[in-house]
């Protein structure tokens, strides 16, 4: 369908999740008006289906319209373009109203001539505005010849003749034709009239009535039957030439210009395309050969490597941990032979119960096929993090990836708690490994929301499903969100082992 200025627009859409279902996303819309966000007020109603509806704004033809979506869905922000439609001509009853105001500036009564006769009424007044022969005959003795008498006639009824030949109305003020382009007759009677100083509007208003003809003739010499006859040259060629030129070099522009896209390249774009053109053709001198045999040693050493390679920054983090093993274990070997039995114990940092951060970056160490109680200290004041409205909760996230760049659905481990700062903030185990988790296998709450203390806490069925990172570590992070003001904030951050035990029983 097409669509018009100032018309009614509206359609439906659904909010969906990821598994496909229906799912609430609180949505809002903006009209796009070639490609441009437009101001128009975008009115949302219902539930799944939701309706949208807008008012149009003013359209040109040819214009493109679109109504664009965005809802957040399960906590995620998602958007799309729901509808899109070509804007066509004006409404009919906007026509309507710019007719009425030409027939009421022109002073006519809306007499519409046709190409089966002319109405009665507009026979009436074209008589009384014209000379007749009665009339003529009687002011014959101005000084009037039988011949001059005679062409005055017959421009009389040529000009009537004019009017109704083929139903062709040459002027909106006298009624409208079916089959003609009253703006495209308008615009070119004007642009040819606009050497005389005159237009079709006023050649029309200007027919005289009997009196003004007496009147006239009384004074008037040749000139006058000249400028009538000047007149009716150039009608005759309104419609009889001109007009159907116009009509034809209008086609051919229209079938070139559909051609250009809607977005042409600017002149510059394309000056500095043809001037990347090569002026001299490629010859065969000019082509070298490829060292076939350096390819061939190339790709054996190239079909060594593997599929996905790891990334730099987790070759040096690997070399790093690997020399500060070997640094230790020198250090051990050193001390060995009578002096290892001197060593103090060991105590094992961020253990897997009670494990704590006293400090931004510090390293988290925690055992798979084991409950994990992570206590966090200092992470900040997290007070005014309180709103419960659905589908636009604050909220805070812990996670842990192998690499910065993965998806939160990558995740090694992700948690979040909604609204902490609210009465009873529910918290969901979002991710394990990669994929969804059991929601109730994890907990994160906030002990202290003023000075950001927070215990997080994986049950042993939610570590078993861990792998072992000890050759690289995962990178960890807790983030906020307040929605109210769309700033987020890292909260704390570092880097995190997971070690195997050798007891794999959970139960």
């Amino acid at each position: 369908m097409t669509i018009k200025s100032g018309s009614a627009w509206a359609g439906s859409f659904v909010t969906l999740d990821a598994t496909g279902a229906l799912a609430a996303g609180s949505p809002s819309g903006v009209l796009y008006v070639d490609g441009a966000a437009n101001g128009a007020t975008v009115t949302i109603t219902g539930s799944n289906p939701y309706k949208w509806a807008v008012t149009l704004p003013a359209l040109t033809a040819g214009q493109r319209v679109d109504m664009y979506i965005t809802a957040t869905i399960s906590t995620i922000a998602t958007a799309g373009f729901v509808a899109s439609e070509q804007a066509d001509t004006a409404l009919t009853s906007e026509v309507k109203t710019e007719t009425a105001a030409i027939l009421a500036d022109t002073g006519t009564d809306g007499v519409v001539l046709k190409a089966a006769g002319l109405n009665a009424d507009a026979v009436t007044k074209i008589q009384s505005g014209l000379a007749l022969e009665a009339t003529l005959t009687a002011i014959k003795g101005a000084g009037w010849s039988t011949e001059t008498l005679e062409f005055i006639g017959g421009k009389s009824t040529n000009i009537v003749q004019l009017l109704t030949e083929d139903g062709v109305i040459v002027h909106p003020s006298m009624g409208f034709a079916t089959t003609t382009h009253l703006q495209e007759v308008e615009d070119k009677v004007d642009s040819i009239l606009e050497d005389t100083g005159t237009t079709l509007d006023t050649l029309i208003k200007d027919i005289p009535t009997n009196a003004e003809i007496t009147t006239a003739l009384g004074t008037a010499d040749d000139a006058v039957l000249a400028a009538v006859a000047a007149a009716k040259t150039v009608i005759d060629n309104i419609h009889d030439t001109d007009l159907p030129a116009v009509k034809t070099e209008t086609a051919a522009i229209k079938a070139k210009t559909d051609n250009l896209p809607a977005t042409p390249a600017s002149a510059g774009e394309y000056t500095a395309a043809i001037a990347a053109i090569p002026t001299t053709p490629l010859l065969a001198a000019d082509y070298t050969a490829p060292d076939n045999a350096s390819i061939a040693a190339i790709k054996a050493k190239t079909d060594n490597l593997p599929a996905d390679p790891a990334d730099d920054s987790d070759i040096d983090a690997t070399l790093t941990t690997i020399i500060n093993y070997l640094t230790d274990e020198k250090d051990l070997l050193t001390n060995m032979g009578g002096t290892v039995w001197a060593n103090p114990t060991r105590t094992l940092t961020n253990s897997t119960s009670g494990a704590t951060v006293p400090a931004q970056g510090e390293t988290l160490e925690i055992y798979k096929d084991s409950t994990v109680t992570i206590n966090f200290t200092g992470l900040g004041d997290v007070s005014g993090l309180s709103s419960d409205t659905n589908g636009q909760e604050d909220k805070v996230w812990f996670t842990a990836k192998k690499s910065l760049d993965d998806l939160d659905a990558s995740s090694i481990i992700q948690i979040h708690v909604l609204y902490p700062a609210g009465s009873n903030p529910p918290d969901t185990l979002d991710y394990i490994e990669g994929a969804e988790a059991t929601a109730d296998e994890g907990t994160f709450q906030f002990t202290d929301t003023t000075t950001g203390a927070a215990t997080l806490t994986l049950t042993a069925a939610a570590t078993a499903d861990l792998s072992i990172y000890v050759a690289s570590p995962l990178y960890w992070d807790i983030k906020s969100l307040d929605y109210s003001t769309g700033i987020v904030n890292i909260l704390a951050s570092g880097q995190m082992y997971i070690y195997g035990t050798p007891t794999k029983s959970i139960s």
